[in-house]
């Protein structure tokens, strides 16, 4: 059976400590569960390298055939304790069995309805 994991990283900014905890967990994760094809990553805070390094191991730690990972500047927060900071996504996985095609973000206005793309040109998108 393949499995989807994803973590809330809580503020995660690329710190060095987190770093090193989440990997050691991962590792025993991946020890018993080595059919992970997606991995994904909320909360993140930061796009720079050294996080999107830190992801990819992060990734790997738990199954090593995760060798792909996006980024995705998801938009800035509107409430909660931290209105108007910027977050990410984070999306790694296992290419033998995932492939894609585009990343981004898509939008559609709550009043007007129109699809606001982001990385992605309008003919891409379609009617679900």
């Amino acid at each position: 059976m393949t499995r989807i994991f994803h973590q809330n990283l809580q503020d995660y900014r690329g710190n060095p400590a987190k770093t090193d905890a989440l990997a050691e967990l991962y590792r025993h994760i991946g020890t018993f569960r080595r059919d992970v094809i997606v991995v994904g990553f909320t909360e993140v805070l930061a796009s720079n390298e050294q996080v999107r390094n830190n992801l990819s191991a992060l990734a790997r730690s738990m199954d090593g055939a995760l060798t792909e990972l996006v980024v995705i500047d998801v938009g800035t927060t509107v409430g909660g304790d931290w209105p108007g900071r910027q977050e990410y996504i984070g999306i790694a996985w296992d290419p033998q069995w995932v492939h894609m095609d585009y990343a981004g973000v898509v939008v559609r206005h709550a009043v007007t309805r129109e699809w606001w793309p982001h990385f992605l040109t309008p003919d891409r998108i379609q009617e679900q």
